[in-house]
């Protein structure tokens, strides 16, 4: 699998993976099957969370892919669109709890900083799209944290299913 993007172990015996240049499939080890899922979407960052008993896509979609413009989604593993979310940026990590809920970061790139961080507006503007963000089920917003602060880490989900961001030097837990 040397042009695999992301993959996560489903079950036992199922993988699902990006494959560079051709999306997402399922690979099933007991039957030796290899399903393409068909859904548009990128090949970023994807959690594989279980929804109502089915295990679902979610991913972000490239800028110009969708009417949705930079936004996550959620999708069936037949390709079916559940819900998608809108952001200013698109994630730089993307996570599902066991509950199902998608937690998303968001986060300039330290070039990008660099370059304005002298322009007051800005950098107030940068400070304000970079947050950790978690959606229920639907895709409604639950909360939103802002650290005033590029990341500096990934995103984590604890045992207890609090969620973990790292930011400017602060490690942060939500419960």
């Amino acid at each position: 699998f040397s042009n695999v993007n992301c993959w996560a172990g489903l079950d036992d015996t199922t993988i699902v993976a990006a494959f560079s240049g051709s999306g997402f499939h399922v690979l099933d080890t007991a039957s030796a099957t290899v399903t393409p899922v068909d859904a548009a979407v990128w090949q970023g960052p994807a959690a594989f969370p279980r929804v109502d008993g089915e295990r679902r896509l979610i991913t972000d979609f490239p800028a110009g892919a969708a009417e949705f413009g930079e936004a996550i989604a959620m999708h069936r593993m037949d390709g079916t669109l559940v819900w998608a979310h809108q952001t200013v940026l698109l994630p730089d990590d993307l996570i599902a709890d066991a509950a199902g809920r998608t937690i998303f970061a968001c986060s300039h790139t330290g070039e990008r900083w660099e370059k304005y961080e002298w322009s007051r507006a800005e950098r107030d503007s940068m400070l304000e799209q970079c947050f950790v963000r978690c959606l229920g089920l639907q895709g409604e917003e639950l909360f939103t944290w802002h650290p005033g602060a590029l990341f500096s880490s990934p995103l984590a989900v604890g045992a207890g299913g609090e969620i973990y961001a790292a930011a400017d030097g602060r490690l942060v837990a939500f419960g």
